[in-house]
Protein backbone atom coordinates (compact mmCIF):
# COMPACT_ATOMS: atom_id res chain seq x y z
CA UNK A 1 0.00 0.00 0.00
CA UNK A 2 1.36 3.38 -0.93
CA UNK A 3 1.68 6.33 1.36
CA UNK A 4 -0.79 9.20 1.18
CA UNK A 5 0.57 12.49 -0.10
CA UNK A 6 1.38 14.79 2.79
CA UNK A 7 1.31 12.06 5.43
CA UNK A 8 3.82 12.19 8.22
CA UNK A 9 5.90 9.10 8.78
CA UNK A 10 8.54 8.50 11.35
CA UNK A 11 11.71 6.72 10.50
CA UNK A 12 12.89 4.44 13.24
CA UNK A 13 16.54 3.47 13.40
CA UNK A 14 17.15 -0.25 13.11
CA UNK A 15 19.67 -1.47 15.65
CA UNK A 16 21.45 -4.72 15.08
CA UNK A 17 22.26 -7.26 17.77
CA UNK A 18 25.88 -6.15 18.22
CA UNK A 19 24.80 -2.52 18.59
CA UNK A 20 22.38 -3.56 21.34
CA UNK A 21 25.19 -5.56 23.00
CA UNK A 22 27.52 -2.53 22.76
CA UNK A 23 24.83 -0.33 24.35
CA UNK A 24 24.42 -2.84 27.20
CA UNK A 25 28.19 -3.00 27.76
CA UNK A 26 28.40 0.80 27.92
CA UNK A 27 25.65 0.91 30.54
CA UNK A 28 26.82 -2.02 32.69
CA UNK A 29 30.60 -1.30 32.54
CA UNK A 30 31.29 -4.66 34.29
CA UNK A 31 29.35 -7.65 32.99
CA UNK A 32 29.23 -11.33 32.09
CA UNK A 33 28.05 -13.03 28.93
CA UNK A 34 24.85 -13.96 30.78
CA UNK A 35 24.22 -10.29 31.63
CA UNK A 36 24.50 -8.95 28.08
CA UNK A 37 23.01 -11.80 26.02
CA UNK A 38 19.35 -11.65 27.09
CA UNK A 39 19.29 -7.85 27.29
CA UNK A 40 20.68 -7.44 23.77
CA UNK A 41 18.69 -10.36 22.32
CA UNK A 42 21.83 -11.72 20.67
CA UNK A 43 22.94 -15.29 20.06
CA UNK A 44 25.61 -16.68 22.35
CA UNK A 45 28.05 -17.52 19.55
CA UNK A 46 27.67 -14.08 17.97
CA UNK A 47 28.22 -12.41 21.35
CA UNK A 48 31.28 -14.54 22.16
CA UNK A 49 32.82 -13.67 18.79
CA UNK A 50 32.17 -9.96 19.32
CA UNK A 51 33.50 -9.99 22.90
CA UNK A 52 36.65 -11.77 21.72
CA UNK A 53 37.19 -9.12 19.01
CA UNK A 54 36.70 -6.31 21.55
CA UNK A 55 39.09 -8.01 23.98
CA UNK A 56 41.80 -8.56 21.36
CA UNK A 57 41.67 -4.89 20.32
CA UNK A 58 41.83 -3.51 23.88
CA UNK A 59 38.21 -2.47 24.43
CA UNK A 60 37.62 -5.09 27.14
CA UNK A 61 39.66 -6.48 30.02
CA UNK A 62 39.06 -9.60 32.10
CA UNK A 63 37.97 -8.49 35.55
CA UNK A 64 37.73 -12.06 36.83
CA UNK A 65 38.69 -15.17 34.82
CA UNK A 66 36.41 -18.15 34.37
CA UNK A 67 36.21 -20.44 37.42
CA UNK A 68 34.94 -23.89 36.54
CA UNK A 69 32.89 -25.62 39.21
CA UNK A 70 32.05 -22.43 41.11
CA UNK A 71 28.75 -20.70 41.48
CA UNK A 72 28.82 -17.61 39.22
CA UNK A 73 32.02 -18.91 37.63
CA UNK A 74 31.55 -16.92 34.43
CA UNK A 75 34.19 -14.61 33.04
CA UNK A 76 33.59 -11.07 34.28
CA UNK A 77 34.44 -8.46 31.63
CA UNK A 78 35.16 -4.75 32.13
CA UNK A 79 34.77 -2.14 29.40
CA UNK A 80 38.06 -0.23 29.26
CA UNK A 81 37.55 1.92 26.15
CA UNK A 82 34.11 3.49 25.88
CA UNK A 83 34.56 5.47 22.69
CA UNK A 84 30.97 6.48 22.01
CA UNK A 85 27.50 5.46 20.93
CA UNK A 86 28.37 3.69 17.66
CA UNK A 87 29.69 0.17 18.04
CA UNK A 88 33.20 -0.78 16.85
CA UNK A 89 33.14 -3.04 13.77
CA UNK A 90 35.51 -5.99 13.23
CA UNK A 91 37.34 -5.64 9.91
CA UNK A 92 36.67 -8.29 7.28
CA UNK A 93 40.37 -9.04 6.84
CA UNK A 94 40.67 -9.97 10.54
CA UNK A 95 43.31 -7.38 11.37
CA UNK A 96 41.42 -5.35 13.98
CA UNK A 97 38.41 -3.18 14.78
CA UNK A 98 37.24 0.03 13.13
CA UNK A 99 35.82 2.58 15.56
CA UNK A 100 33.40 4.94 13.77
CA UNK A 101 33.29 7.25 16.80
CA UNK A 102 36.98 8.09 16.49
CA UNK A 103 37.40 7.12 12.81
CA UNK A 104 40.35 4.94 13.76
CA UNK A 105 41.41 1.31 13.34
CA UNK A 106 42.61 -0.55 16.41
CA UNK A 107 44.67 -3.63 15.44
CA UNK A 108 44.31 -6.91 17.29
CA UNK A 109 46.95 -7.79 19.84
CA UNK A 110 48.94 -10.85 18.92
CA UNK A 111 48.33 -14.14 20.66
CA UNK A 112 51.26 -15.85 22.36
CA UNK A 113 51.91 -19.59 21.76
CA UNK A 114 50.53 -20.44 25.23
CA UNK A 115 47.15 -18.90 24.31
CA UNK A 116 47.51 -15.69 26.31
CA UNK A 117 47.52 -12.32 24.60
CA UNK A 118 50.86 -10.61 24.14
CA UNK A 119 51.00 -6.86 23.66
CA UNK A 120 51.74 -5.85 20.09
CA UNK A 121 55.04 -3.96 20.26
CA UNK A 122 55.07 -2.36 16.83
Amino acid sequence: MSRNVGSITRKRAVTDARQRAWNAMRILKTFTLADVGPVADIGERNLRTYLNALYRSGYLAVERPKRNGHVNGHVVWRLTRNSGAKRPHPLRDGSGLYDPNRDQVYPYREEAPDGTLAENVA
